[in-house]
C-alpha cells in the first residue's frame, strides 16, 4: 500500500475501514472455528448430517457483501493465498460488470448514474485501504481448517440492493424530532429508512441466479427477505410511497421463488422477516410483522395491520398451495 496515498483521506474514514476489515477478518476466523465444531460435535455424536453457513445483507456493492462468500470459497477454487488479493479484485469487477448489464432494467437512467457514483466512490475509498496483507488472518485460517470446505449452503438476506434508492426527496411526514434537533431532521429525511425502501422481487433471482453459477450451485437460502410499513407509537397510519401492502409483497416474492425454482436454481428455503413487529435498530416505527401489534394498548399480536391487511393468512395461504 502506498503510504502517500492513504495519507490523503480523512483519518476517521481510514480509521473506519481499517475497523472494518479488522472486524471481518475477526468474524470469518469465528465462523470457520465454529463451522468446524459443529461439523466436529455431530460427528462425534453420530447426530446426522448437519448445514451450516451465514447469511449476508444483499448489496450491489461487492466490498459490503459477495467479498464474504469469495473469501470463503478461497481454498475450495484452490486460489493460492497470494493470489488472493488480484482474485478479490478481478471478482469485484466481474460483478460490476454483472450487474450493470442487468440494473438497466430495475432502474431509471438517474438512478443508474447515481448508483455507478456511488459505488465507484465506495470502491475507490475501500480498495485504496486494501492491502495484500488486509485478510491474511482469515485465510490462514480458513487454509489451516481441517475441512476445505466451510459453509454448506449460500444464505442471503434480501431486501433493497441497490445504493441508488439511498436517497430520496423528503416528505414533511418523513420529518422526525427523535434525532435530536430540527437541522438533523431536515438532513436524515433525505436518507431512506426502512418503509422506502423499494419492492423488487426480480432483484432477489439475479442476485440467487448470480450466486448459483459463481458457486457451483450450491443449496441457496432466502433467510431474510421482508417489508416495513412506518407506524408511530400514537398509531398515526402512514402509507408507504408505493402503496404496497404486506400481502402484496408476500405474494410477489414467493411467486418469484416458485419461478426460480421451476427454472433450476437450488432454493432450499424462504424464511420472511418477521414474525411480529418488532424493535427494529433503536425504533418501534418500522413495522415488518406477519403479525402486528399495537403499543397502546398492549402486545397483543394482530393478524390484522393498520391498514386491514390479514399478511399472516396471505402468507399460510400461499405456503399451503405450494405444499399441495
Amino acid at each position: 500500500m502506498n503510504t502517500y496515498l492513504t495519507s490523503q483521506f480523512p483519518s476517521s474514514i481510514r480509521g473506519d475501514i481499517n475497523t472494518s476489515i479488522h472486524a471481518l477478518n475477526n468474524l470469518l476466523i469465528t465462523h470457520i472455528k465454529v463451522y468446524n465444531l459443529i461439523h466436529d460435535m455431530y460427528l462425534a455424536h453420530n447426530w446426522g448430517n448437519v448445514h451450516v453457513t451465514t447469511n449476508n445483507y444483499t448489496s450491489d456493492i461487492y466490498w459490503l457483501d459477495k467479498v464474504i462468500f469469495d473469501l470463503l470459497h478461497m481454498r475450495e477454487r484452490q486460489i493460492h493465498i497470494t493470489e488472493h488479493y488480484d482474485n478479490l479484485l478481478y471478482k469485484s469487477d466481474e460483478f460490476q460488470r454483472f450487474l450493470s448489464s442487468f440494473c438497466k432494467s430495475f432502474l431509471s437512467p438517474y438512478q443508474q448514474m447515481f448508483g455507478t457514483i456511488a459505488n465507484r466512490l465506495l470502491k475507490y475509498f475501500i480498495q485504496k485501504q486494501l492491502t495484500k496483507e488486509s485478510f491474511i488472518p482469515v485465510l490462514t485460517c480458513l487454509y489451516q481448517s481441517p475441512r476445505e470446505s466451510v459453509l454448506d449452503l449460500i444464505a442471503i438476506d434480501y431486501y433493497d440492493p441497490f445504493t441508488s434508492n439511498f436517497l430520496k426527496l423528503p416528505r414533511l411526514v418523513d420529518l422526525s424530532f427523535s434525532y435530536g434537533n430540527f437541522i438533523n431532521s431536515i438532513k436524515l429525511s433525505f436518507f431512506s429508512k426502512w418503509w422506502d425502501w423499494r419492492v423488487l422481487p426480480e432483484g432477489m433471482s439475479l442476485f440467487c441466479e448470480l450466486y448459483t453459477k459463481d458457486y457451483d450451485s450450491k443449496p441457496l437460502l432466502i433467510a431474510e427477505n421482508g417489508m416495513a410499513h412506518r407506524r408511530h407509537k400514537d398509531n398515526l397510519v402512514i402509507h408507504r410511497r408505493d402503496g404496497m401492502l404486506r400481502s402484496r409483497f408476500l405474494k410477489l416474492h414467493i411467486a418469484e421463488v416458485l419461478s426460480m425454482l421451476n427454472r433450476g436454481v437450488p432454493i432450499i428455503g424462504y424464511m420472511h422477516w418477521s414474525l411480529f413487529d418488532n424493535y427494529e435498530w433503536g425504533s418501534y416505527d418500522a413495522r415488518f410483522g406477519l403479525f402486528s401489534l399495537d403499543y397502546t394498548i398492549g402486545v397483543d399480536r394482530s393478524a390484522y395491520d393498520q391498514f386491514g391487511d390479514c399478511p399472516s393468512a396471505t402468507y399460510a395461504s400461499l405456503v399451503s398451495k405450494y405444499n399441495e
